[in-house]
């Protein structure tokens, strides 16, 4: 599982905050792992699907779409350290997280020397990567929009990573299906279409 060339190779010297969520766990229906290995998982998964989607090759200025959102699913979790919850019955949330990851990222990113348009592209996907978790899980599913298109494909593939990291298959495996058919439902919608 560590063995993500991203993760390894290339962003872990840059992004040294990664290995403080190796010491928080959460315990709910997604996750009963530290967020460190969930979000090496989600690495993983997103590697799997980049090269189906041929569009992803594009560049926002120097980097490719690719690239952002590898670098948007290393930091998508970052803020679960601030936020963690644990209630009576020893279950976690970390409400809001989205923001304070975006937050904690947008700093981290400066590192990068990304441009203007590349750093809020990333932020974006880090910010709303639970708006797609609710918008997968509503019934107008299809017509909810995030900009004028629809949801865009990095998120919805972070979003897809992000359930398939998860352990929702085992603890929900009716709701983890309705998800993963969704997600597939969007990404023929929007033209690209690989699971």
């Amino acid at each position: 599982m560590l063995d993500s060339f991203y993760l390894k190779n290339f962003f872990c010297p840059q992004v040294r905050e990664i290995y403080d969520l190796k010491s928080i766990t959460e315990n709910n229906n997604w996750h009963n792992t530290s967020v460190f290995d969930h979000t090496v998982e989600v690495l993983e998964k997103v590697e799997e699907l980049i090269p189906h989607h041929k569009s992803l090759d594009q560049k926002i200025n120097d980097r490719t779409r690719a690239q952002l959102l590898i670098l948007a699913t290393i930091l998508h979790d970052l803020g679960k350290k601030e936020t963690l919850r644990i209630n009576e019955e020893n279950k976690t949330n970390c409400p809001d997280h989205e923001e304070i990851s975006a937050a904690m990222s947008g700093r981290i990113l400066d590192r990068f020397n990304l441009s203007k348009q590349e750093k809020e592209s990333t932020l974006d996907m880090i910010r709303n990567h639970g708006i797609i978790h609710d918008i997968i899980k509503s019934d107008d599913f299809r017509n909810i929009r995030i900009d004028p298109f629809g949801p865009p494909l990095e998120l919805l593939l972070l979003g897809l990573a992000d359930t398939q990291a998860s352990i929702l298959s085992k603890t929900k495996p009716e709701n983890y299906q309705m998800r993963t058919q969704r997600y597939e439902i969007l990404l023929k919608d929007y033209g690209e279409y690989k699971i």
